[in-house]
C-alpha cells in the first residue's frame, strides 16, 4: 500500500503568482522537501497519482496533486478539480 502526503507548503518563483506553473518547491508533513521536477516525476508512475494531496478544513475535501504537461514550457503541478476558486496549493504557507 503506497502511503499518501500531505503538502503544507510551497515556494514560488514570483512571490506575486497567481498559478500554480509558478511553484518550484513544495514541503511535506514532517519538512520533507521536493522540487517540482522531482514531483512530476514521481507522479509518472499510475500508482502514485493519489501520493500527495492538499487539506483544507475549510471545505473539508483533500484533492489529489496531478501534473500538467504544457504544450510549451515546463511541467508543473495543480491539484485536481475540486469546488475551490482558486488552486488550493495557492493558498499554502510559503517557505
Amino acid at each position: 500500500m503506497v502511503m499518501s502526503y500531505q503538502i503544507t507548503h510551497i515556494r514560488l518563483s514570483d512571490s506575486n503568482a497567481t498559478s500554480t506553473d509558478k511553484i518550484t518547491h513544495i514541503k511535506l508533513n514532517g519538512d520533507l522537501t521536493y522540487t517540482i521536477e522531482d514531483i512530476v516525476e514521481l507522479l509518472k508512475d499510475p500508482s502514485h497519482y493519489h501520493l500527495f494531496y492538499v487539506y483544507q478544513n475549510i471545505i473539508m475535501f483533500t484533492p489529489s496533486i496531478e501534473a500538467v504537461y504544457p504544450p510549451s514550457g515546463k511541467p508543473y503541478i495543480r491539484t485536481e478539480s475540486n469546488p475551490a476558486p482558486q488552486d488550493l496549493l495557492l493558498s499554502l504557507r510559503r517557505f
